[in-house]
Protein backbone atom coordinates (compact mmCIF):
# COMPACT_ATOMS: atom_id res chain seq x y z
CA UNK A 1 0.00 0.00 0.00
CA UNK A 2 1.39 3.47 -0.76
CA UNK A 3 0.98 6.12 1.97
CA UNK A 4 1.09 9.54 1.76
CA UNK A 5 1.94 11.81 4.97
CA UNK A 6 0.74 15.40 4.21
CA UNK A 7 2.09 18.16 6.10
CA UNK A 8 5.09 16.02 6.81
CA UNK A 9 7.72 18.60 7.44
CA UNK A 10 10.62 17.81 9.59
CA UNK A 11 9.26 13.93 10.31
CA UNK A 12 11.62 12.03 8.03
CA UNK A 13 11.45 8.92 10.94
CA UNK A 14 7.48 9.00 10.09
CA UNK A 15 8.26 8.46 6.14
CA UNK A 16 11.13 5.65 6.88
CA UNK A 17 9.08 3.81 9.18
CA UNK A 18 5.82 4.01 6.69
CA UNK A 19 8.23 3.02 4.00
CA UNK A 20 9.49 -0.07 6.83
CA UNK A 21 5.56 -0.64 7.16
CA UNK A 22 4.73 -0.44 3.33
CA UNK A 23 7.78 -2.61 2.30
CA UNK A 24 8.21 -4.44 -0.13
CA UNK A 25 5.51 -2.97 -2.49
CA UNK A 26 4.46 0.00 -1.09
CA UNK A 27 5.56 3.68 -1.20
CA UNK A 28 5.80 6.63 1.18
CA UNK A 29 4.66 9.69 -0.57
CA UNK A 30 5.04 13.14 1.72
CA UNK A 31 3.59 16.95 0.90
CA UNK A 32 4.49 20.21 2.66
CA UNK A 33 4.03 23.62 1.58
CA UNK A 34 7.89 23.99 2.05
CA UNK A 35 9.95 21.72 -0.32
CA UNK A 36 13.49 22.15 2.03
CA UNK A 37 12.26 20.27 4.95
CA UNK A 38 13.38 16.76 6.11
CA UNK A 39 10.57 14.93 5.55
CA UNK A 40 10.28 15.62 2.05
CA UNK A 41 14.35 15.00 1.64
CA UNK A 42 13.59 11.11 2.36
CA UNK A 43 10.32 10.75 0.99
CA UNK A 44 10.15 8.04 -2.42
CA UNK A 45 8.15 10.57 -3.93
CA UNK A 46 8.29 14.91 -2.71
CA UNK A 47 5.41 17.06 -3.75
CA UNK A 48 4.90 20.64 -3.17
CA UNK A 49 1.37 21.58 -2.13
CA UNK A 50 -0.42 24.68 -1.42
CA UNK A 51 -1.05 26.32 2.50
CA UNK A 52 -3.33 24.19 4.19
CA UNK A 53 -5.59 27.31 3.89
CA UNK A 54 -5.68 27.57 0.06
CA UNK A 55 -9.43 26.66 -1.42
CA UNK A 56 -7.88 24.15 -3.41
CA UNK A 57 -5.77 22.12 -0.83
CA UNK A 58 -7.90 19.04 -0.98
CA UNK A 59 -8.72 18.99 -4.91
CA UNK A 60 -4.88 18.73 -4.91
CA UNK A 61 -4.23 16.22 -2.32
CA UNK A 62 -7.04 14.24 -4.12
CA UNK A 63 -5.04 14.88 -7.57
CA UNK A 64 -1.89 13.53 -5.68
CA UNK A 65 -3.70 10.78 -4.54
CA UNK A 66 -4.97 9.39 -7.54
CA UNK A 67 -1.50 10.26 -9.47
CA UNK A 68 0.42 8.12 -6.77
CA UNK A 69 -2.59 5.67 -6.14
CA UNK A 70 -2.57 6.40 -2.81
CA UNK A 71 -4.26 3.60 -0.22
CA UNK A 72 -4.00 5.72 3.23
CA UNK A 73 -3.30 9.40 4.35
CA UNK A 74 -1.63 10.26 7.36
CA UNK A 75 -2.18 13.77 8.48
CA UNK A 76 0.50 15.36 11.12
CA UNK A 77 -0.39 18.91 11.61
CA UNK A 78 -3.11 20.06 13.64
CA UNK A 79 -3.77 22.54 11.18
CA UNK A 80 -4.94 20.60 8.60
CA UNK A 81 -6.93 18.04 10.59
CA UNK A 82 -10.24 20.20 10.24
CA UNK A 83 -10.02 20.62 6.84
CA UNK A 84 -9.46 16.75 6.29
CA UNK A 85 -12.16 15.63 9.01
CA UNK A 86 -14.83 17.72 6.89
CA UNK A 87 -13.55 15.91 3.94
CA UNK A 88 -13.03 12.15 4.39
CA UNK A 89 -16.24 11.59 2.68
CA UNK A 90 -14.77 12.57 -0.42
CA UNK A 91 -11.52 10.70 -0.35
CA UNK A 92 -13.60 7.38 0.98
CA UNK A 93 -15.29 7.66 -2.18
CA UNK A 94 -12.49 7.78 -4.24
CA UNK A 95 -11.02 4.22 -1.86
CA UNK A 96 -8.82 6.15 0.04
CA UNK A 97 -8.54 5.63 4.69
CA UNK A 98 -7.58 9.07 6.07
CA UNK A 99 -6.65 8.53 9.05
CA UNK A 100 -8.72 11.35 10.86
CA UNK A 101 -11.05 12.01 13.23
CA UNK A 102 -14.72 13.39 12.71
CA UNK A 103 -14.89 17.38 13.04
CA UNK A 104 -16.46 16.70 16.25
CA UNK A 105 -14.20 15.57 17.45
CA UNK A 106 -11.25 17.63 16.35
CA UNK A 107 -12.87 20.78 17.07
CA UNK A 108 -13.28 19.71 20.91
CA UNK A 109 -9.65 18.57 21.07
CA UNK A 110 -8.02 21.44 19.18
CA UNK A 111 -10.29 23.74 21.65
CA UNK A 112 -8.05 24.48 25.50
CA UNK A 113 -11.74 25.43 26.90
CA UNK A 114 -13.29 22.02 25.75
CA UNK A 115 -10.72 20.36 27.95
CA UNK A 116 -12.48 20.03 30.92
CA UNK A 117 -15.12 18.81 30.05
CA UNK A 118 -13.50 16.17 28.46
CA UNK A 119 -11.35 15.26 31.20
CA UNK A 120 -14.57 14.91 33.51
CA UNK A 121 -16.64 12.82 30.93
CA UNK A 122 -13.20 10.35 31.13
CA UNK A 123 -13.24 10.81 34.97
CA UNK A 124 -9.84 13.24 35.38
CA UNK A 125 -9.17 16.33 36.66
CA UNK A 126 -7.81 19.33 34.23
CA UNK A 127 -6.38 22.40 35.18
CA UNK A 128 -8.68 25.76 35.20
CA UNK A 129 -9.25 27.74 32.16
CA UNK A 130 -10.42 30.85 31.29
CA UNK A 131 -10.29 33.94 28.57
CA UNK A 132 -10.59 36.64 31.48
CA UNK A 133 -7.28 37.30 32.74
CA UNK A 134 -8.98 38.57 36.06
CA UNK A 135 -10.05 35.18 37.13
CA UNK A 136 -6.68 34.07 36.52
CA UNK A 137 -5.52 36.73 39.27
CA UNK A 138 -7.66 35.57 41.37
CA UNK A 139 -6.02 31.89 40.99
CA UNK A 140 -2.30 33.80 42.08
CA UNK A 141 -4.24 35.44 44.96
CA UNK A 142 -5.29 32.37 45.78
CA UNK A 143 -2.02 30.26 46.15
CA UNK A 144 -1.50 29.04 42.29
CA UNK A 145 2.15 29.81 41.95
CA UNK A 146 2.25 29.89 37.88
CA UNK A 147 -0.10 30.47 35.15
CA UNK A 148 0.28 29.75 31.12
CA UNK A 149 -1.38 32.13 28.61
CA UNK A 150 -1.14 30.78 25.29
CA UNK A 151 -3.71 30.60 22.58
CA UNK A 152 -7.21 28.36 23.23
CA UNK A 153 -6.39 26.64 19.55
CA UNK A 154 -2.44 26.78 20.32
CA UNK A 155 -0.30 24.28 18.67
CA UNK A 156 3.12 23.29 18.92
CA UNK A 157 3.59 25.76 21.77
CA UNK A 158 3.31 28.70 19.82
CA UNK A 159 2.86 32.14 22.00
CA UNK A 160 2.87 29.99 25.40
CA UNK A 161 3.94 32.34 28.09
CA UNK A 162 4.59 31.16 31.69
CA UNK A 163 4.07 33.52 34.86
CA UNK A 164 3.57 34.10 38.47
CA UNK A 165 3.83 37.25 38.01
CA UNK A 166 0.45 39.16 38.55
CA UNK A 167 1.25 42.21 37.30
CA UNK A 168 2.43 40.38 33.97
CA UNK A 169 -0.77 38.32 33.56
CA UNK A 170 -2.71 40.69 31.69
CA UNK A 171 0.13 42.02 29.62
CA UNK A 172 1.06 38.52 28.42
CA UNK A 173 -3.39 37.96 27.69
CA UNK A 174 -3.07 41.07 25.44
CA UNK A 175 0.23 40.22 23.89
CA UNK A 176 -0.82 37.04 22.84
CA UNK A 177 -4.63 38.16 21.37
CA UNK A 178 -2.57 40.79 19.56
CA UNK A 179 0.40 38.27 18.22
CA UNK A 180 -2.37 35.29 17.21
CA UNK A 181 -3.11 37.54 14.43
CA UNK A 182 0.21 36.96 12.73
CA UNK A 183 0.07 33.47 13.05
CA UNK A 184 -1.69 30.87 11.21
CA UNK A 185 -3.58 29.88 14.27
CA UNK A 186 -6.88 31.28 15.38
CA UNK A 187 -9.12 32.49 18.18
CA UNK A 188 -8.41 33.91 21.18
CA UNK A 189 -6.28 33.70 24.06
CA UNK A 190 -6.59 31.58 27.35
CA UNK A 191 -4.93 31.51 30.73
CA UNK A 192 -4.71 27.89 32.60
CA UNK A 193 -2.97 27.20 35.73
CA UNK A 194 0.27 25.14 36.27
CA UNK A 195 -0.48 21.54 36.84
CA UNK A 196 1.73 19.63 39.89
CA UNK A 197 2.83 16.38 39.48
CA UNK A 198 5.13 14.70 36.73
CA UNK A 199 4.25 15.03 33.45
CA UNK A 200 3.73 12.00 31.10
CA UNK A 201 3.34 11.50 27.07
CA UNK A 202 0.56 9.03 26.37
CA UNK A 203 -0.87 7.64 22.84
CA UNK A 204 -3.74 6.77 23.32
CA UNK A 205 -4.48 4.28 20.02
CA UNK A 206 -7.92 3.13 18.57
CA UNK A 207 -8.54 1.49 14.96
CA UNK A 208 -9.08 3.49 12.27
CA UNK A 209 -12.79 2.65 13.22
CA UNK A 210 -12.49 4.48 16.57
CA UNK A 211 -12.11 1.06 18.63
CA UNK A 212 -9.73 0.97 21.35
CA UNK A 213 -6.09 -0.74 21.36
CA UNK A 214 -3.30 0.29 23.32
CA UNK A 215 -2.25 3.06 25.71
CA UNK A 216 1.53 3.94 24.74
CA UNK A 217 3.01 5.41 27.82
CA UNK A 218 5.99 7.26 28.76
CA UNK A 219 7.58 9.76 31.66
CA UNK A 220 8.94 13.09 30.41
CA UNK A 221 12.65 13.58 31.33
CA UNK A 222 13.58 16.71 29.77
CA UNK A 223 11.63 19.44 28.10
CA UNK A 224 13.13 22.04 24.91
CA UNK A 225 10.90 24.53 23.63
CA UNK A 226 7.66 23.32 24.32
CA UNK A 227 8.98 19.44 23.30
CA UNK A 228 9.72 16.17 24.87
CA UNK A 229 13.54 15.97 24.48
CA UNK A 230 14.23 12.83 26.55
CA UNK A 231 11.54 10.48 27.83
CA UNK A 232 11.67 6.40 29.66
CA UNK A 233 8.41 4.54 28.66
CA UNK A 234 6.69 3.21 31.56
CA UNK A 235 3.80 0.90 32.13
CA UNK A 236 1.26 2.47 34.88
CA UNK A 237 -2.14 1.07 35.60
CA UNK A 238 -3.38 5.04 36.34
CA UNK A 239 -1.92 5.85 33.24
CA UNK A 240 -3.83 2.67 31.13
CA UNK A 241 -6.82 3.47 32.63
CA UNK A 242 -7.16 7.12 31.83
CA UNK A 243 -6.08 6.20 28.55
CA UNK A 244 -9.06 3.89 28.70
CA UNK A 245 -11.10 6.20 29.77
CA UNK A 246 -10.12 9.31 27.01
CA UNK A 247 -10.50 6.41 24.49
CA UNK A 248 -14.22 6.10 26.05
CA UNK A 249 -14.82 9.76 26.17
CA UNK A 250 -13.38 11.11 22.47
CA UNK A 251 -14.07 8.68 20.43
CA UNK A 252 -11.17 9.46 17.82
CA UNK A 253 -9.47 7.65 15.23
CA UNK A 254 -6.09 6.53 14.97
CA UNK A 255 -3.66 8.10 17.24
CA UNK A 256 -4.71 10.10 20.38
CA UNK A 257 -1.28 12.41 21.38
CA UNK A 258 -1.87 13.04 24.80
CA UNK A 259 -0.44 15.05 27.97
CA UNK A 260 -1.55 14.46 31.53
CA UNK A 261 0.22 15.38 35.06
CA UNK A 262 0.37 12.64 37.55
CA UNK A 263 0.44 13.55 41.49
CA UNK A 264 0.05 10.82 43.58
CA UNK A 265 -3.14 9.06 42.90
CA UNK A 266 -4.58 11.93 40.43
CA UNK A 267 -3.93 12.05 37.00
CA UNK A 268 -5.02 15.53 35.52
CA UNK A 269 -5.21 15.69 31.67
CA UNK A 270 -3.42 18.95 29.83
CA UNK A 271 -3.62 18.46 26.15
CA UNK A 272 -5.26 16.35 23.22
CA UNK A 273 -3.67 16.20 19.95
CA UNK A 274 -6.10 14.02 17.70
CA UNK A 275 -3.05 12.51 15.26
CA UNK A 276 0.39 10.48 15.58
CA UNK A 277 2.01 13.42 17.54
CA UNK A 278 5.10 14.31 19.29
CA UNK A 279 4.80 11.53 22.07
CA UNK A 280 5.00 8.10 19.81
CA UNK A 281 8.04 8.02 18.19
CA UNK A 282 9.63 7.11 21.99
CA UNK A 283 7.00 4.65 21.96
CA UNK A 284 8.19 3.37 18.63
CA UNK A 285 11.94 3.21 20.08
CA UNK A 286 10.74 0.91 22.33
CA UNK A 287 9.30 -2.03 20.70
CA UNK A 288 5.88 -0.39 18.71
CA UNK A 289 5.10 -0.23 15.11
CA UNK A 290 1.89 1.93 15.18
CA UNK A 291 2.79 2.80 11.15
CA UNK A 292 2.53 -1.17 10.63
CA UNK A 293 -0.76 -1.13 12.77
CA UNK A 294 -2.24 1.86 10.32
CA UNK A 295 -1.22 0.33 7.24
CA UNK A 296 -3.14 -2.81 8.34
CA UNK A 297 -5.90 -1.72 9.29
CA UNK A 298 -6.54 0.36 6.30
CA UNK A 299 -5.95 -2.99 4.09
CA UNK A 300 -8.41 -4.49 6.03
CA UNK A 301 -5.73 -7.10 7.64
CA UNK A 302 -5.25 -8.76 10.84
CA UNK A 303 -2.98 -6.96 13.49
CA UNK A 304 -1.29 -8.52 15.49
CA UNK A 305 -1.15 -6.85 19.36
CA UNK A 306 2.58 -7.51 19.77
CA UNK A 307 2.63 -4.24 17.41
CA UNK A 308 0.94 -2.19 20.03
CA UNK A 309 3.34 -3.33 22.88
CA UNK A 310 6.72 -1.52 24.53
CA UNK A 311 9.18 -2.02 26.67
CA UNK A 312 9.18 -0.17 30.30
CA UNK A 313 12.13 1.45 30.99
CA UNK A 314 13.23 2.39 27.52
CA UNK A 315 14.88 5.84 27.57
CA UNK A 316 14.69 7.72 24.01
CA UNK A 317 16.45 11.02 23.26
CA UNK A 318 15.64 13.35 20.02
CA UNK A 319 18.49 13.82 18.01
CA UNK A 320 19.54 16.61 15.05
CA UNK A 321 20.18 14.80 11.50
CA UNK A 322 21.55 16.41 8.77
CA UNK A 323 20.50 15.82 5.44
CA UNK A 324 21.46 17.32 2.08
CA UNK A 325 18.30 17.86 -0.77
CA UNK A 326 18.79 15.04 -3.16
Amino acid sequence: MNVLITCAGRRSYLVDWFRAASAPDGRVVATNSIAESTAMAVADVAVVSPPVTDDGYIEFLLDVCRREDIGLVVPVFDLELPVLAAARTRFAEAGIVVAVSSPKVIEACQDKLATASIAAAAGLTAPRTTLDPQAALAWLDGGVDRVFVKPRHGTGSILTWSTGDRSEVEVLHRKVRRDLASTYVRGDAVVQEALTGIEHGLTVVNDLDGHFQAVLAHRKLTMRAGETDVAETVHDDRLEEAGRALAAAVGHVGALDVDVFVDGATVSLLDLNPRIGGNYPFSHLAGAGLPAAYVGWASEEAVPPALLGVRSGVVGLKAIELLALP
